[in-house]
């Protein structure tokens, strides 16, 4: 009883609402259509465990009433009370009427009572009660068909057989068939008491069924027939449910009455077994007169044969079993258990495989195949080989190979076969297929190649088989061989899906491409399965075809079994057709699986484009903490280029710094030099800058924007000799290395103003005033208007000076150095002629002490760093 609670799933409950929603849970799960087999353990337990439990409640209650003899079995003698169904209004008259009295009542009513007297006559003869025929007679007369009589039947035949309930199980069926009981239960339950209703339904299971065959054949008086039945029955009932005082007591009172009727034997037989006395049950079994082809005899027999240690007999009564029934599950389970206790290891090892190819759900067998296992090195140890023994073995293979089991117990026998003889094709494939899924592919790959050496008739293993070795080539990485053999498989099938896969998959290992995609369009022409879709983004992947890679990674629907590594190339694919957003997101499920170092990498490139640039410089972080040199350069790129955008200079200076150290085979890494002098510039580190402008003018000696943001740093040091050097460079034309390649309409004008800065501050104002006035007409204002303007009132042009420097003021009235400059101009000016214009005042020396950041070109003014910084301007005004 156990066993059935656990296939519900549920702790033993007398509550049959939570019996029948453990059932209902279960048929979830176990449909007769998929699993009849497990359907019908299922409904067996179910069906027992609500018997017992109905057993128990009925027998509880009656316990309480204090009727210990009235067990729910043997039918008691019970009024019925009157009910208001248009049948029971009939009983009285139906009950005190003759057949020879029918003449009275009506005809409906006439043809119940005659009815009911043939039926009563038929279960009152013992031999008619067993010929389920001539139930089915009466049954079917034509007499008794008419719908009142019918009606009034239903009621009066089932009250009846209340006093007369010992008839077969056939005949109870046969005549719930007929009237449908079964199928009225609120109605039985309304009209008839429980324990008769218990009786009622366990007849109508056939395997609960009893013979009565042998005691038609008995000459035995009815009251003893009945009474030995009534016993018999409350044995069984009561033996089923454990209730072993009450079994014993009835089985010998049975016993008594008919002491070799053969079920009465069988029960005694099944009393004395499970009180655990062997040898009662053993005398009893042997002492009965069996049939040959009584199974349920001969598995008693040999049980109990087996429980008293006598495995020969018990396996020779298995065997009997076995000749009729080769699948029988109790003779199989018996037989292996008795060769077990006969030491023949190897036959019972057989036997348990068999009963798990029928049964895979055997729990004995497969802990006993288990236990078999763990010793079966040292079993073969013992074992001197022999024909026989390798018939055997070879039998145990085929059936491991069935069910798929023991796999590492099949190498011990394959590798015991192997050592002493010659394996055949299929043991072959059999090793070579253990191999393959232990991942031992080196292994395998030895015996799939003997195996495919040798030929075998068989079509389908032969495609098996070289499919099979193929798969292990491509597992190996021998390409090669694989699409040799997958060649052979196409040959004896052109259109093998696997076959046409695995071709395209090694043909992609292999770096094929464009040889891969034609068979894996060839197969999806066959089946649209996705993984062939898989293949040919990924080969679109490797070709750099992204379109076509992104519409065949969609409808590949990438899930949890596919390889994470495609969720990477999928992201790296989108990322490339600017789909962004869409990048990320999948770039996210793909470190979700892995940690792919490159995703971050690609994530942090796709924020950049969206100018997200604090996530873009948070994943270039995140990739160049693994410390591997592959794209190193561009990742401190990136993370520069976002600090610019940021305006964070001195995180771009770290960041470009960091870059220069992986300029190992660039070939032109002016452009980054640039970059790095350009954040060094931004962030006013000039001192840092000098260096990397000059390496700027070693790659590209004419740089225009190298030359002067170098004039522009030696000026903000205030450096008047190097200032002095580098516009030389600039403006000398004997060293020829600016305007000998700048024409005049196109030179820088800071170029001049940083000529007149120097002239200015060396106090060479004449040649300032025309260095600064070429800047002013060229369009510069601001520093220029500022200088021009103290050059001009200093060499005696007071008016148009005043008019420059208010001009200045007007544009920036927030300038300090402007305003103040003015000032004093003004200042001056409304003093001129007095004292301090005759001590000879200089207007210069003053303004010279102090001075703030002097103006300057866009440090982004240059072809290189404008592809990095389209847009971008970076100007005194955009300085904090």
């Amino acid at each position: 009883m156990t066993e059935f609670w656990s296939l519900l799933g549920i702790e033993p409950t007398d509550d049959l609402a939570a019996i029948k929603r453990a059932y209902a849970a279960k048929l979830k799960v176990t449909h007769p259509e998929d699993d009849p087999q497990g359907f019908q353990r299922l409904r067996a337990a179910y069906e027992a465990v609500v018997e017992e439990v109905q057993y128990h409640q009925l027998r509880t209650r009656e316990d309480e009433d204090g009727d210990i003899e009235q067990d729910g079995y043997a039918v008691a003698h019970e009024e019925m009370a009157d009910a208001p169904h248009t049948e029971t209004a009939k009983v009285s008259i139906i009950e005190n009427n003759e057949p020879e009295a029918a003449q009275e009542l009506d005809i409906p009513t006439a043809l119940a009572v005659e009815f009911l007297h043939e039926a009563a006559a038929l279960y009152d003869n013992i031999h008619a009660r067993v010929e389920v025929s001539r139930w089915k007679s009466l049954l079917d007369d034509d007499r008794f068909i008419g719908l009142e009589t019918r009606q009034m039947l239903e009621y009066e035949l089932l009250k009846m057989l209340m006093e007369r309930s010992w008839a077969p199980g056939a005949v109870w069926r046969a005549l719930d068939e007929s009237f449908q009981w079964s199928s009225m239960t609120p109605w039985l339950e309304k009209h008839f008491p429980e324990a008769y209703l218990f009786h009622f339904y366990r007849q109508l299971k056939a395997y609960w069924d009893l013979n009565y065959d042998f005691i038609a054949k008995c000459e035995l008086d009815d009251e003893v027939v009945e009474n030995f039945l009534s016993l018999r029955g409350r044995a069984q009932i009561t033996l089923i449910h454990h209730d072993y005082e009450r079994s014993e007591h009835y089985l010998l009172e049975a016993a008594k009455l008919i002491p070799n009727e053969p079920d009465l034997c069988r029960l005694l037989g099944q009393y004395w077994m499970q009180q655990g006395k062997w040898d009662e049950a053993l005398r009893i079994l042997q002492g009965m007169d069996a049939s040959a082809g009584d199974a349920d005899y001969y598995i008693e027999l040999a049980n109990v044969l087996y429980k008293t240690g006598s495995y020969e007999e018990a396996r020779q009564a298995y065997l009997l079993i076995l000749n009729d029934e080769p699948d029988h599950p109790q003779a199989l389970t018996g037989l292996a258990q008795c060769l077990t206790g006969l030491k023949q290891d190897i036959e019972a090892i057989h036997t348990y495989l068999r009963i798990l190819k029928r049964c895979s759900w055997d729990m004995h067998a497969l802990y006993q195949l288990m236990r078999y296992f763990s010793r079966l090195e040292s079993i073969l140890t013992h074992l001197e080989p022999n024909p026989e023994l390798i018939e055997w073995l070879s039998g145990i293979v085929e059936a491991y190979q069935e069910i798929g089991l023991f796999q590492d117990a099949t190498l011990e026998i394959l590798s015991y076969l192997e050592k002493h003889g010659t394996l055949n094709v299929r043991q072959n494939y059999l090793y070579g297929h253990i191999l393959h899924q232990a991942e031992r592919y080196d292994e395998a790959a030895h015996y799939y190649k003997a195996a495919v050496q040798e030929q075998d008739s068989d079509h389908s293993f032969r495609l098996e088989l070289l499919l099979a070795a193929a798969r292990n080539a491509y597992f190996l990485g021998d390409h090669k061989l694989s699409l040799t053999l997958i060649d052979q498989v196409l040959e004896l099938e052109p259109a093998h899906n696997e076959a046409l896969y695995y071709k395209a998959e090694a043909l992609r290992k292999s770096e094929k491409y464009e040889d891969a995609i034609g068979i894996y369009k060839h197969a999806l022409e066959q089946q649209g399965h996705r993984l062939y879709h898989v293949g040919i983004a990924d080969c679109y992947y490797h070709l750099r075809r992204y379109t076509e890679s992104s519409f065949h990674f969609n409808n590949a629907e990438l899930d949890d079994a596919s390889d994470p590594i495609y969720f990477l190339e999928y992201g790296e694919v989108l990322l490339n057709i600017g789909k962004h957003r869409e990048c990320i997101d999948m770039l996210n499920i793909a470190l979700g699986k892995r940690n792919f170092y490159f995703a971050y990498y690609f994530k942090g490139t796709a924020h950049y484009r969206m100018e997200e640039y604090e996530l873009c410089r948070t994943n270039m972080r995140e990739f160049l903490s693994y410390e591997l040199e592959d794209l190193q350069l561009y990742a401190n790129l990136f993370i520069g280029n976002s600090s610019m955008y940021l305006r964070e200079w001195d995180a771009a200076v770290t960041a470009y710094k960091e870059l220069l150290k992986h300029l190992d085979g660039v070939e032109d890494p002016s452009a980054f030099v640039k970059i790095y002098a350009a954040s060094l510039l931004a962030s006013r580190r000039f001192d840092e800058a000098i260096d990397p402008l000059e390496k700027v003018l070693k790659l590209e000696e004419n740089n225009e924007w190298a030359l002067l943001q170098l004039v522009r740093v030696f000026v903000e040091l205030q450096n008047w000799n190097r200032i002095e050097d580098s516009l030389l460079r600039m403006i000398d034309t004997s060293v020829g290395r600016y305007f000998d390649h700048i024409s005049k309409n196109d030179r820088n004008p800071y170029v001049w103003f940083y000529s007149g800065i120097l002239m200015y501050y060396t106090n060479m104002y004449d040649k300032a005033k025309i260095y600064f006035q070429a800047a002013y007409n060229s369009g510069l204002r601001g520093d220029t208007s500022s200088y021009y303007s103290l050059v001009l009132y200093g060499l005696g042009d007071h008016e148009t000076g005043l008019e420059v420097a208010r001009s200045a003021v007007e544009a920036r009235p927030d300038h300090p150095d402007y305003a103040r400059r003015l000032k004093y101009m003004e200042e001056h000016y409304s003093k001129r002629g007095k004292l301090l214009n005759r001590l000879g005042m200089n207007p210069y020396s003053y303004l010279k002490e102090t001075a703030m950041d002097f103006d300057f070109p866009d440090v982004l003014d240059d072809e290189a760093l404008r592809i990095e910084f389209p847009g971008e301007v970076i100007l005194n005004e955009y300085l904090a």
